[in-house]
């Protein structure tokens, strides 16, 4: 249990540039829960736009701009949190691109294909090899890749050989962050560092996604933040919805 003298957790969410999206209701549940929060958007001001509105009394978050493609905006972002604060104990990887439902692989343009790699996957691991020593620092370290169940092969609705839309860019880029996130569990576990990946499942997140079967975002939230929060001896380099295990 957290004491007064003991500083609130500091969580890093990352791709928080819409009030609808997942980033924006991970952000407001953490500052519900006593975490202090920052969030990052390409666009500083669409950051600190949402910083106040997530602001309640004496809550408020952290707003700072961060191109999870870019090593100069991903190092700034490390420095930053490094004289601010010291330290990191959560990271989410929120941060994502390359929705391209309903393109084959026979008809993905392949430079397309390339930037989603490059946010999904390369942007990731960018910025948790730049914040890499912060997390060493925390109490109860923890990194949540956001995947999805696009990116595995026995997801039942939304696997690779079965998805409605096939997703070809983006689930590929996901399947790959899936891998990624085994080596890094694999390579931070004797540091006490627990990464998992989570599905958020079908989430509404744009207007008319609910009409198609998405549920509301803090229906997703919850297994999000069960993933940061695991105890020391809790799994890692896992794939988790709702806070079950899935198949990759």
């Amino acid at each position: 249990m957290r004491t007064s003298s003991q500083p609130q957790p500091l969580v890093l969410i990352t791709g928080v540039s819409r009030e609808e999206g997942i980033g924006f209701g991970l952000a407001q549940a953490l500052l519900a829960q006593g975490f202090e929060v920052i969030i990052t958007a390409r666009d500083l001001a669409k950051a600190e736009e949402l910083a106040g509105k997530l602001a309640t009394g004496s809550r408020q978050a952290t707003a700072q701009a961060a191109d999870i493609t870019n090593d100069a905006s991903v190092q700034q972002l490390a420095d930053f949190i490094q004289q601010r604060f010291g330290r990191l104990d959560v990271l989410i990887n929120n941060a994502g691109s390359g929705f391209d439902y309903g393109i084959t692989p026979l008809h993905t343009d392949l430079v397309a294909a390339q930037a989603a790699f490059e946010t999904n996957l390369f942007g990731t691991w960018r910025l948790i090899k730049a914040l890499h020593p912060l997390p060493q620092r925390g109490r109860h370290p923890r990194i949540v890749n956001i995947s999805s169940g696009a990116g595995s092969f026995s997801h039942p609705i939304f696997g690779l050989p079965v998805h409605p839309a096939l997703m070809t860019s983006y689930g590929l880029s996901k399947l790959a962050l899936n891998g990624l996130t085994v080596q890094l569990a694999r390579e931070l576990k004797p540091e006490g560092i627990l990464v998992n990946a989570v599905n958020p499942g079908f989430v509404a997140t744009a207007p008319g996604m609910a009409d198609m079967g998405a549920r509301p975002v803090a229906d997703s939230v919850a297994g999000i933040i069960w993933a940061a929060t695991l105890p020391d001896d809790g799994p890692t380099g896992r794939f988790f919805e709702d806070k079950q295990e899935i198949g990759w």
